[in-house]
């Protein structure tokens, strides 16, 4: 999924989608087979424009386009500028009934995404408000482990300890929870390691890649809807699966796969398959662990171990009947270490044995056969 949004799409004539912009997504979306999702202006409040570019985006994009949201962390509106002191819940959801109405004369029942709230300071309160005064199709938030808006400066050790693996995993679980409570599917609609554009010696490295899977990984365990990656392909040293290595090459459409790109290589094949559920033993190590089931039968293992480099390989043992009567199948994701910004490596190939070692500071995705 495709999602066209963050801070432009409300805050300046930069953010304008053109007519010509939607038409050409039209056609990447014809190829790839991608949904997309779609952020309406309202930064500068005007119903009857944002109801226009709807309508002429489901025009161009058809089914492709499988949800509106009204504006990007409006809980942020007043500290960004955009609605005077006093802006609040209420105000955002009389101003979202109007564009759902102006959107529904052209549009009727178009389904709608939201809040969208920001990751800074966390405001999930907003989410299962707002589920009960709009009845959206997706309930949608925003997540960053960490900030480079100020200081201190992240690091590649913050963005990987065993705490934030934990926090995460207890503010996705709280996601989970509303999403539940909604009946309504919640998405991470933008996420990525370090808001405010990234950390360069972190974002573009190695460390970025691990953190990208295992994040991941939690968000399904947790049966999220999905994650979207933010992107700034204009910016290799920022947060970026895929990046421009100069203006030229932007322009050229010349992109390059950054280190988070592997990781998502990585995880692709879990992508709608049903969580299974998973204890880690011995507790406390800096490791995730997801486990799914496939609609043919397969369990696929993703194993992320975060610890620094030099510390105990994980060894994963598989069960004995599954091994000797079943193909096993892994796929490694390496680099030479956690900062390292070049040399990220997929590699495949057949497992012998039945024990499986996960050096530190990488991960593997293993599938097993179970016996019929």
């Amino acid at each position: 999924m495709l999602r066209l949004g963050g801070a432009t799409a409300d805050r300046s004539a930069a953010g304008t989608v053109t007519q010509a912009d939607l038409a050409a997504l039209a056609v990447l979306v014809r190829r790839t087979g991608w949904r997309v999702l779609l952020t309406a202006d309202l930064g500068h409040y005007d119903p009857a424009a944002a109801a226009q570019e709807v309508a002429t985006a489901h025009a161009d994009l058809g089914q492709a386009l499988i949800g509106v949201s009204i504006g990007n962390e409006p809980d942020r509106f007043v500290a960004d500028g955009l609605r005077p002191v006093g802006y609040r819940f209420d105000d955002y959801v009389r101003e979202v009934r109007a564009y759902r109405a102006a959107i529904d004369r052209i549009w009727p029942r178009a389904p709608l995404a939201g809040p969208g709230v920001s990751s800074y300071p966390p405001n999930l309160d907003w989410v299962p408000a707002f589920a009960s005064a709009v009845h959206p199709a997706l309930l949608s938030a925003h997540y960053y482990p960490l900030s480079a808006c100020g200081p201190p400066a992240p690091t590649a050790v913050d963005l990987l300890s065993a705490s934030r693996l934990r926090a995460q995993a207890a503010l996705l679980a709280r996601m989970a929870a509303i999403a539940r409570g909604a009946h309504t599917p919640l998405r991470i609609d933008e996420t990525n390691d370090v808001a405010c554009r990234g950390e360069p010696g972190v974002s573009d490295t190695f460390a970025a890649a691990l953190w990208a899977a295992g994040f991941i990984g939690q968000a399904m365990s947790a049966q999220l809807d999905g994650v979207n990656l933010h992107d700034l392909p204009a910016e290799p040293t920022g947060y970026a699966p895929l990046a421009a290595a100069s203006p030229a090459a932007l322009a050229a459409g010349q992109l390059t796969a950054e280190p988070q790109w592997y990781a998502l290589r990585l995880a692709r094949p879990l992508v709608g398959e049903r969580p299974l559920p998973v204890r880690v033993r011995p507790g406390g190590l800096d490791v995730g662990v997801t486990a799914a089931l496939t609609a043919g039968g397969r369990v696929r293992v993703l194993i992320v171990d975060d610890e620094a480099p030099g510390a105990e390989p994980l060894r994963v043992r598989i069960p004995l009947e599954t091994a000797r009567s079943s193909p096993v199948s892994l796929v490694r994701l390496s680099a030479p270490s956690p900062e390292a910004t070049t040399g990220v490596m997929l590699t495949a190939g057949p497992v012998a044995g039945t024990t499986v070692t996960v050096p530190a500071s990488s991960a593997a995705l293993l599938t097993l056969v179970p016996r019929r």
